[in-house]
C-alpha cells in the first residue's frame, strides 16, 4: 500500500523500493517511469494516449463509454469507468510483466 504520503522524498523512496507499481494516471506513475520501474497504469478519466509508459502496460475500461476521457475528479455516472478494469486483468498484466522480467 502507498507510503510516504507526508513527504515527497519518502514517496519517491517508496516507489524506488517497488519492483512494479499499479497506479492510475498520477504523480506516482510519472515517478515510477522516471525510476524505470515496471508499471501497470489504469486509465479512464484521463488521456491514455498522452502518457508514455515505457516499461509496462496501460489498461483501459472494457466496454463503451461515451464520456471518456472526461477529465473529472469525481464521476457522475452510476458506475464509474474504472470499475470496468477487472482485478483479473490487472493481475494478468502484473504476472506478464514479472514473467517477462524473469527471462
Amino acid at each position: 500500500w502507498q507510503q510516504g504520503l507526508k513527504s515527497i522524498e519518502e514517496y519517491i523512496e517508496w516507489i524506488n523500493s517497488c519492483r512494479l507499481l499499479v497506479t492510475n494516471d498520477s504523480l506516482g506513475l510519472h515517478i515510477a517511469h522516471a525510476l524505470d520501474k515496471k508499471i501497470v497504469a489504469l486509465f479512464g478519466p484521463t488521456h491514455s494516449n498522452e502518457v508514455y509508459v515505457k516499461n509496462g502496460v496501460k489498461l483501459l475500461p472494457e466496454g463503451h463509454y461515451d464520456c471518456l476521457p472526461c477529465l473529472d475528479t469525481v464521476c457522475v455516472k452510476e458506475r464509474p469507468c474504472l470499475y470496468d478494469i477487472k482485478p483479473a486483468r490487472v493481475l494478468a498484466a502484473v504476472d506478464k510483466l514479472f514473467k517477462e522480467a524473469a527471462k
